[in-house]
């Protein structure tokens, strides 16, 4: 029989938060959440126990080592609150340096220089999102570009003297090239090419562009096709060679060391699988996990990674599936069985406790088909209490990874159903955008219709909501429109006013706001229909909401504001406010009681029968 799941050893599995191999080839750096906030650490190659490096009390992401070896570079902001600001420590000892000294303003989507003498970055130091760079040691900081479009992933050329970068030069709100600036002359040349809207520098995912080792061609994930292949482009002549065009998705290419094979990750249905392809041969394999997520970065540069190995023999990867936590392996480059050098997963936890869900597809309301993973608990029985679980985003996409807080509810007998509603990622450049000026739309139809689709199956008789950040906006525009759906919600940072949100975000923000929706002024009728606060008294279900004091993304002042305007309708919201959180809880104190509070929530407005209690 399974097990209840314990709340305490579920949140102390954690994430693995960008790794990066030494120039040796002797040891791997990566970020973890498994003590709570991301901490940066040390794991020898050949396994062993890891050696944490940094003992701060904020997180401390994305670790790359220089080049030369004797500095690791990582991000780290205060409380949540986004203004990450790149450090630089030793693996040795000593303590950790600041290199871009602008507190309060945004570094990220860094890379260091092939000599590692200096790092470059996108930052907002000026008020706008440029590409900059750093020296190290030093500290001196130059400016690369300065224009108002946002600009995302640079990477300096192996010769040092340009940097290629993504960033939009037309007049297509949601279109994304490719350019090569020289950092010396500031001379931009754009090396994608395309007629019309789209993106050929991997937005969603910020993974590209990558030089070659020989400083010849660069690899972008390009749109173009439909959905997201990848392409090698020749700097100077502009020619075009697809790596990877199959149906699926494709991102994060990486060129062996000796530029003679591309390692990629192709987004099958919610997994990711990492491959290998021999460019000699024009042969791909698969190297990682079929089940789960093996070597991507999720949105904004957050997530795993991978890495050759620097003779180019072995892939060392991030891992995640839907029994296994953040973990890290590594595999044959040229294929073989994966071995697990690290894994967050307390032994408190028996797998056999964990649930695997299966992969459904079930018509909208319009008849679009919609992929979904379901959870069912090891002894369910039909009907029973279940959650519908939209994901954050909306460009995002839910994967078949370990997520705490659905393996506790399934473990207590809640059913689970997370659909990847319109406008998700992983399907196409067409699905993607198909709730572009839809937001709380047709992606809302979707959402409902998997609600109704439990039903209709015979597997739920009462149905709640939960999600985060856009899985927010949906809760809690699902129980503003179609309150008579829904039997409780747990709301997590959501977005509630869409016109706030605009007006008050910061620069790269707004520009996703527009990319998406337009502006309030552009389409006043729109942000007032899809916005939940507008229709608070339509609420008819309990409703928590769970916030973080400092999020820069889903504000505090919003939700207030919403709890406020309710209050006033005589219906009382239930809201509780994390200090020093941002977009998403840190602390471990903060993860426990939140997964507690879900939890009690549901037992008490949507189970018949309480399990374990």
């Amino acid at each position: 029989m399974p097990h209840e799941l314990k709340p305490e050893n579920l949140i102390r599995t954690g994430a693995i938060t960008g790794l990066d191999v030494s120039p040796d080839g002797k040891q791997i750096v990566f970020g973890s959440t498994v003590s709570g906030v991301s901490q940066i650490y040390l794991l020898p190659i050949d396994g062993g126990e890891p050696r944490q490096i940094t003992q701060s009390s904020e997180a401390s992401t994305i670790p790359k080592w220089s080049p030369r070896g004797d500095l690791i570079a990582y991000l780290q902001d205060i409380g949540g609150d986004e203004n990450y600001q790149i450090y630089v420590v030793s693996p040795d000892s000593g303590e950790p340096r600041d290199v871009t000294g602008a507190p309060g303003y945004l570094h990220e989507n860094y890379a260091w220089a092939w000599d590692g003498s200096k790092v470059t970055y996108v930052s907002n130091r000026d008020g706008q999102f440029d590409v900059y760079y750093s020296e190290v040691p030093g500290g001196r900081v130059h400016r690369v570009t300065n224009h108002p479009a946002v600009h995302h992933s640079p990477q300096f050329s192996p010769d040092g003297t340009r940097i290629a970068f993504g960033s939009n030069r037309t007049q297509y709100r949601s279109n994304w090239d490719t350019f090569v600036i020289s950092i010396d002359t500031g001379e931009e040349r754009q090396v994608t090419r395309h007629e019309g809207e789209a993106d050929e520098m991997s937005y969603y995912a910020n993974q590209l562009p990558r030089w070659s080792p020989d400083g010849c061609r660069i690899l972008v994930a390009s749109s173009v096709p439909g959905n997201y292949d990848v392409f090698s482009i020749d700097v100077e002549t502009l020619e075009q060679e697809a790596i990877a065009d199959t149906r699926w998705d494709e991102g994060n290419a990486q060129w062996s060391p000796d530029g003679s094979h591309v390692a990629y990750v192709s987004n099958e249905d919610g997994n990711d699988v990492l491959y290998v392809k021999d460019l000699a041969s024009g042969r791909a394999w698969p190297v990682s996990q079929k089940e789960g997520v093996s070597g991507a970065i999720g949105m904004r540069g957050k997530g795993g990674d991978y890495r050759w190995t620097p003779d180019g023999k072995y892939l060392v990867y991030s891992h995640a599936g839907p029994t296994e936590a953040g973990s890290i392996w590594i595999v044959a480059g040229e294929g073989g069985e994966p071995r697990c050098l690290y894994s967050t997963l307390p032994a408190e936890i028996d797998r056999a406790d964990l649930v695997r869900p299966s992969l459904v597809h079930y018509p909208s309301t319009d008849g679009l088909q919609i992929s979904a993973f379901l959870y069912r608990p090891q002894d369910a029985q039909r009907p029973g209490p279940a959650i519908v679980l939209p994901h954050g985003g909306p460009t995002g996409q839910t994967m078949n990874i370990f997520n705490p807080t659905v393996q506790y509810l399934v473990s207590r007998g809640y059913t689970v159903m997370a659909p990847n509603f319109r406008g998700s990622t992983g399907y196409g450049r067409d699905f993607q955008w198909m709730n572009k000026n839809d937001w709380g739309g047709g992606d809302l139809q979707d959402v409902v219709a998997a609600a109704e689709w439990l039903k209709e199956q015979g597997i739920a008789d009462r149905v709640g909501i939960t999600g985060g950040s856009y899985g927010g906006y949906m809760t809690m525009t699902a129980v503003t429109k179609y309150p008579d759906r829904w039997d409780a919600a747990v709301a997590i940072f959501p977005m509630v006013d869409l016109e706030t949100s605009y007006t008050g975000a910061r620069h790269d923000m707004r520009q996703f706001q527009e990319r998406n929706i337009g502006t309030p002024e552009e389409n006043p009728q729109l942000y007032y229909e899809r916005s939940p606060i507008n229709f608070v008294e339509n609420i008819r279900c309990p409703v928590l909401i769970l916030q973080g004091e400092r999020d820069a993304r889903c504000r505090l002042s919003e939700v207030e504001s919403m709890v406020r305007r309710a209050d006033e309708c005589g219906i009382k919201l239930e809201l509780v406010v994390y200090g020093h959180e941002g977009h998403g809880f840190a602390h471990l104190d903060h993860r426990l009681d939140s997964l507690r509070r879900i939890a009690a929530f549901f037992d008490q407005h949507l189970a018949k029968v309480l399990v374990g209690v």
